[in-house]
């Protein structure tokens, strides 16, 4: 009797484990795999709540692991929530923090296949006592064209004189990551009022900075190439990331006489610290989080991993060209003070961070400072912005001028003036 009760339980724990999880090519039963996006919110009186807008982004691994973000907006949450979770035998469990509340998301296929979820969402204080429930949020998937957006603003890509065109030299500006040409208007203010446009000609550049940064080069080796009023060998001044399109133009072959770039990750990029300034920015509101290489094909190609930057680094044409190439960078820095507090025979040191050089920055930068290796911009490393130390790149540090501010600065401003009427004059 005892050996047949082993082997039902045997048999039954056989069963539990082959129809629960997983099949036998190693892979779930249920992919969850998707973006989902509300079709009905029902409240606790079976009856639709109005204007309620849900989604859901997941991504599912081989082990049944979840991770992702969930978008939701009524009249009870309204929120961006990073979401991490699994499978289980009755669907699949997510939880994740968003601001001063714990969230839960339980919830499971309705469907075959799988395209409709019926879930439960628990919204909690950080103790984990229940504020609200919310019970039958419908999802349905997307596919992948109707789940991604690109970027709410799209860049054209326009190769503009600003003014001194007919003049034989010209110098062209090239914008940054998530960026366009208007980032340069400061400079051009202060370029115009010190008459430098009748010496040389100004021109923009401007790329989408979603596609891969080959791609922009190639359209600026063209238009440039098809634009007579560019004369002679121009110089290049390029903010972050508008140094590696440059800098792939002329592997291409792109004519220049001297490059100039401002706190560009020469040799590559901390992805995290990009991350953290997207999510802060809003840029990646319409863009799920793990699906940010999926549309912004220029992320990857940042990291100092990546095909493209080997590619860059490994050119012939690009190392050749570095005696021609002027890299600053800014640093910002973060510093302490100690205020001691003594009782009896005890004493401690209460510290008092600040920003050295009397910084004044956004927010965020704390974070993507502390994620970066010191120093820093706030955005990226000295050690890239700098070409590793590379003896054949000049280069100069700004202290006290984060990463944005590289092209507001007067004192790079008149610097790199300077520099570009000694390289003309030459």
């Amino acid at each position: 009797m005892y050996s047949i009760f082993r082997a039902s339980i045997v048999l039954l724990i056989t069963i539990l484990i082959t129809v629960g999880c997983k099949s036998n090519d190693n892979s779930y039963v249920v992919n969850y795999d998707g973006n989902w996006t509300s079709i009905s919110v029902l409240d606790s009186n079976q009856s639709l709540i109005e204007d309620a807008q849900y989604q859901l982004y997941l991504t599912q691994n081989l082990e049944g692991g979840l991770k992702g973000i969930l978008n939701i907006e009524d009249d009870i949450f309204t929120s961006e929530i990073e979401v991490s979770g699994s499978v289980n035998l009755t669907g699949f469990y997510l939880s994740g923090y968003g601001g001063e509340y714990f969230y839960e998301l339980r919830g499971a296929s309705m469907s075959d296949p799988d395209s409709v979820l019926n879930t439960t969402l628990t919204k909690m204080t950080l103790d984990k006592t229940t504020i609200v429930e919310v019970k039958d949020i419908f999802f349905e998937k997307q596919s992948l064209s109707d789940a991604y957006t690109k970027p709410p603003t799209v860049n054209t890509y326009e190769l503009t004189n600003i003014c001194g065109e007919g003049n034989s030299e010209s110098i062209i500006l090239v914008h940054g990551f998530i960026s366009n040409s208007g980032t340069w208007n400061n400079f051009i203010s202060r370029y115009e009022q010190a008459n430098y446009c009748k010496k040389y000609a100004l021109w923009t550049y401007q790329y989408n900075w979603y596609e891969h940064i080959d791609d922009s080069a190639q359209d600026m080796l063209d238009r440039i190439n098809a634009n007579s009023s560019i004369q002679n060998p121009p110089i290049f001044i390029a903010h972050s990331m508008g140094g590696l399109v440059t800098r792939s133009y002329i592997t291409k072959g792109g004519d220049f006489k001297h490059l100039v770039t401002l706190g560009t990750p020469n040799e590559g990029a901390e992805l995290s610290a990009i991350k953290d300034w997207l999510i802060a920015l809003g840029v990646i509101t319409h863009i799920p989080i793990y699906a940010i290489e999926k549309i912004v094909k220029s992320y990857t190609d940042m990291a100092p991993s990546s095909d493209f930057m080997r590619g860059l680094s490994s050119s012939q044409i690009d190392q050749n060209a570095r005696s021609n190439y002027y890299a600053i960078s800014g640093e910002i820095k973060l510093d302490s003070s100690c205020s001691l507090y003594c009782w009896k025979r005890c004493c401690c040191c209460w510290h008092k961070y600040y920003w050295a050089w009397n910084g004044s920055y956004p927010p965020y930068i704390l974070g993507t400072y502390e994620l970066l290796s010191k120093p820093n911009d706030g955005i990226v490393e000295y050690s890239s912005s700098s070409f590793s130390g590379d003896d054949r790149v000049e280069k100069a540090t700004y202290q006290g001028i984060y990463h944005v501010g590289l092209t507001d600065s007067e004192a790079i401003e008149d610097d790199v003036l300077k520099l570009v009427d000694t390289w003309f004059a030459n």
